[in-house]
């Protein structure tokens, strides 16, 4: 993996590529390595390839991916899921209405949510059937796993303008990136003078500072309701 090319290929290129290293144990050293090197970010590891590697029939690449994915889970990120996930036994329901109302000030401007919202994340429509733990650590640990249609994408063209956002489309002839703005680009191929995949989510860390530990419990309760 040479991180010149790497950081060229767009996410759904670097999906085949690991799918292609994961798939055959001898290129497996070749994966680790990059990811320590920091190469290959683990979060663009997906949920799915990190437990194929974790559950790995051969003992010592399945020791060494334990190894590997524990100290590179997010430091300072996951100490505080952690604090944050001991509210959750919290007796009482939380205030879903205040819920909302976070919500809005906070998710809306990039995420849909029941029919409304922005367009630079993920459709949270769906997410109600997620457990509550597991909402809060995509809220607090965005990079704990990262689609590749959401891992940020930057584009520099040859007449020095600069377009980052997620790529929504590619053909031979060009690119199209959604902003986090929220309107779409098009870049053609002819005219890039470099494309870098970042391998993190546009989604920023720090939701936490933004609100209460109460209007972040209410926010999950929020997104966990039935539509009224």
């Amino acid at each position: 993996v040479e991180p010149k090319s790497w950081n060229s290929y767009t996410p759904p290129v670097r999906e085949a590529a690991i799918a292609a290293l994961v798939s055959k144990p001898p290129m497996l050293q070749v994966l680790f390595a990059a990811i320590r090197r920091g190469d290959v970010r683990a979060p663009e590891i997906s949920s799915v390839r990190r437990t194929q590697l974790l559950q790995h029939a051969n003992a010592g690449l399945r020791a060494e991916a334990t190894a590997l994915f524990q100290s590179l889970e997010g430091g300072d990120r996951m100490a505080i899921y952690r604090e944050y996930r001991e509210l959750l036994k919290q007796p009482g329901p939380p205030n879903a209405a205040a819920g909302a109302a976070a919500y809005e000030r906070a998710c809306s401007a990039c995420h849909t949510f029941r029919g409304a919202g922005g367009k630079v994340g993920p459709d949270l429509t769906g997410v109600r059937n997620q457990p509550a733990d597991a909402l809060l650590l995509h809220i607090l640990v965005p990079n704990y796993e990262v689609a590749p249609a959401y891992q940020a994408v930057t584009a520099t063209t040859q007449d020095g303008r600069t377009i980052s956002g997620w790529l929504v489309a590619e053909t031979e002839a060009g690119l199209t990136l959604r902003t986090a703005a929220g309107p779409e680009e098009t870049v053609l191929r002819k005219s890039l003078a470099s494309l870098t995949a970042s391998g993190v989510s546009l989604m920023p860390d720090g939701l936490e500072l933004t609100m209460t530990k109460a209007e972040l419990l209410a926010l999950i309760a929020y997104l966990k309701s039935e539509a009224n």
